[in-house]
């Protein structure tokens, strides 16, 4: 290699380092949510449904999906003609299944909503504002470093919440939009990936029109595909009550 080169290459290393070493875990944040949208946006989001679909192994089906400020959270899938759904209202949740023959709402145990209300959580972690104000909700920020992601390069920002479940979000250096979650969920050990993409603006914030999500040493992968999304219309609360 001519001395110019090696010399130039050095440049490179050196520039690629000292980029690393002046972001911090707290700058990341920073831009990641100026890159999200409008702060005041993120955090006056009150209320959301999402309508569109889920496809697994081939199949697609219907699915629209509510959430309402600050717990309550409604997912309906069209199962061939009948609705599977799950509600949690901030009190209770409870799941009509036809898969399972639970044709009349079920009411899910404590148990059953520490296992199931977070892998709802984390699946649309990315419409989350847990990292406004992090601080004060008790979330720590781990470690920054950069890794690799579909061939490019990231950052790996990790954190942990007060329930200790661990989130890492990669995140484009140029973009600073997060293109991937991976999540360990705490109570169940279970480890989810996201892969988030075809991202649009709405009412100031960010949005990604395609969720992927697959759990670890599992092939099935899920991908939930957003036609619509409706921000901040009224959503009556009794589509989370047990009818």
């Amino acid at each position: 290699m001519k001395l110019q080169n090696k010399i130039l290459l050095m440049f490179l290393l050196i520039s690629v380092n000292n980029y690393l070493f002046s972001e911090t875990p707290e700058s990341i944040v920073e831009k990641n949510l100026r890159a999200r949208g409008n702060i005041d946006s993120l955090q006056n989001l009150k209320t959301f449904r999402i309508i569109g679909k889920i496809e697994t192994e081939g199949i697609e089906f219907p699915m629209v999906y509510y959430y309402k400020s600050p717990d309550k959270y409604r997912i309906q899938i069209d199962l061939m003609g009948q609705s599977g759904i799950t509600v949690f209202n901030g009190d209770q949740g409870w799941i009509v299944d036809p898969s399972q023959n639970i044709l009349s709402p079920q009411i899910l145990s404590s148990a059953e909503i520490n296992s199931i209300k977070p892998m709802l959580n984390c699946i649309f972690s990315f419409y989350s504002d847990m990292l406004i104000d992090y601080k004060s909700k008790g979330i720590v920020l781990d470690s920054l470093y950069q890794a690799t992601f579909d061939g490019k390069k990231v950052f790996n920002l990790a954190f942990t919440t007060p329930k200790k479940h661990h989130f890492i979000y990669s995140i484009d250096p140029t973009t600073y939009i997060d293109l991937f979650h991976t999540v360990v969920l705490s109570n169940t050990n279970l480890t989810f990936h996201l892969k988030l993409s075809d991202f649009y603006a709405l009412n100031g914030i960010v949005f990604p029109r395609i969720i992927e999500s697959k759990v670890e040493n599992n092939q099935r992968l899920t991908k939930v595909i957003i036609d619509n999304i409706q921000v901040n219309n009224p959503i009556d609360d009794s589509l989370f009550t047990i009818p």
